[in-house]
């Protein structure tokens, strides 16, 4: 994987295409990814893309990531979602201290699921915390071999991060939507799960990152993840352009090319704005 170009990440993307729009209608009835779908997506090395080179991940700058998540958008958005999401929360362990990351990795590039907030209630105890609490939101939850969720002591001024692995805790059914069904953003909750202070993480800049996390996409967190989402929205946006102008074509093939060319003059600015888009590639990330 870690070296994997850019060019050979939208290959592997063209090639596996057929398969994530084929279960995109399942993914929106089972309200979560399926497992085709993440499976073809981690073996491509997707899931890789912000993970340090150190462990085995490429490490690619933003700009690339933006191209990788914008193709994956306009084939699902709910896969390019999760895409997004489980690698930027899986970066947020450049915060995690070397004996947690070596567990994290230790199956190869591990994927992470999380939410925000609210935070779970946090007990201190010997050698670590027990944690109690539910946070919404935890898109790709159903995948992902780890998780992360806030968490507070009472009378503390800030939350703290918590990882833990995802049979840890349970995955509530709680993701009903009219949109984004596919994200499987579900509710997480733990009871009295004890979690060991090497595996909390504070909500702050990134300081003194551990070896392999040193390069400036970790000190980024979490821009890499909100630009995702717009990368997402122009992946999107671009696919219901090409279905605009797919369904154009539709309506005007019996014509003859005169007639077509007559009435290639009547539709929208917007419409005409759209078809010169799609013939210069600007609607792409450079």
């Amino acid at each position: 994987m870690a070296n994997q170009t850019v060019s050979d990440l939208l290959g592997a993307i063209e090639r596996i295409a057929p398969l994530i729009a084929q279960h995109a209608a399942a993914a929106e009835a089972d309200r979560h990814l399926s497992d085709a779908v993440y499976q073809a997506m981690y073996e491509a090395g997707l899931y890789g893309m912000l993970a340090p080179k150190a462990y085995g991940g490429l490490e690619l700058h933003p700009a690339g990531c933006l191209r990788i998540w914008e193709a994956v958008a306009r084939i699902d958005a709910a896969a390019a979602w999760n895409l997004v999401m489980n690698q930027a929360i899986t970066a947020y362990a450049a915060w995690l201290p070397p004996k947690a990351i070596a567990e994290l990795y230790a199956n190869g590039i591990p994927t992470i699921a999380g939410a925000l907030h609210p935070p779970a209630k946090a007990v201190r105890v010997d050698g670590g915390w027990r944690i109690t609490g539910q946070v919404p939101f935890a898109s790709g939850c159903h995948h992902t071999q780890w998780l992360v969720m806030p968490a507070q002591e009472e009378g503390a001024d800030t939350p703290f991060g918590v990882f833990f692995p995802r049979e840890s805790a349970a995955i509530l059914d709680t993701w009903h939507t009219l949109g984004m069904r596919g994200t499987g953003s579900a509710d997480i909750a733990v009871t009295d799960l004890f979690v060991p202070d090497y595996h909390t993480v504070p909500v702050a800049p990134l300081r003194d990152p551990p070896p392999g996390f040193e390069g400036p996409l970790y000190r980024m967190w979490p821009w890499c993840g909100i630009i995702g989402e717009g990368a997402i929205s122009v992946g999107v946006a671009a696919a219901a352009v090409d279905a605009a102008v797919h369904h154009s074509f539709l309506a005007n093939a019996g014509m003859g090319a005169a007639s077509f060319a007559t009435s290639w003059s009547a539709p929208s600015a917007l419409m005409r704005a759209a078809w010169t888009a799609i013939s210069s590639g600007e609607r792409k990330f450079p």
